[in-house]
């Protein structure tokens, strides 16, 4: 006949078999997920980078367009002052070229200056994923250390059982 309390420290010992796959299944089920995640972040770090270099060229290119739209307005100045037989050497015309570049080139070196914090902001959102790819990367566990755990955990009442069982029932 069997004994009950073999039986138990049979189920139990299943038990405890069971729970150790269940937990390293867990980690692994986990470290899936984090690694999932830390490469949609660093996949987001790469857009944010791309966006900032874009930002850079469009800045740039709006730049020099305002330099060009610049030279357009003080050409047309020019030809006007020459046509109405003004000198373009003289005070007012001259003042009014110097205005004509001056807003010219503030108005592209501004274009520069939001480009430039535009991809500030693309280049720190990158490193936030980046951060957070990290973040990730590190809460990936080890499946074995988990089950291990487990095991050594369960294995101490189960062998407190079997030595209570030994007691009470001591071979003949």
């Amino acid at each position: 006949m069997c004994n009950p309390a073999l039986v138990g420290i049979g189920v139990g010992a299943a038990g405890l078999g069971l729970s150790t796959i269940s937990s390293t299944q867990k980690v692994q089920a986990s470290n899936q997920a984090a690694t999932y995640n830390a490469s949609i972040s660093r996949m987001n770090a790469q857009a944010a980078e791309a966006q900032a270099t874009d930002a850079l060229a469009r800045g740039r290119r709006r730049e020099t367009e305002q330099r060009l739209q610049t030279s357009r307005l003080e050409g047309s100045q020019r030809a006007a002052a020459g046509a109405s037989g003004v000198s373009v050497r003289s005070g007012s015309v001259q003042d009014i070229l110097s205005d004509t570049e001056f807003f010219g080139e503030r108005d592209a070196l501004d274009i520069r200056g939001n480009a430039a914090r535009e991809a500030f902001g693309f280049r720190n959102q990158a490193s936030n994923f980046n951060a957070q790819a990290s973040l990730q990367e590190s809460r990936v566990g080890s499946p074995l250390l988990a089950g291990a755990g487990t095991l050594l955990g369960g294995v101490s009442p189960l062998l407190n059982q079997f030595s209570s069982h030994r007691r009470n029932f001591p071979r003949g």
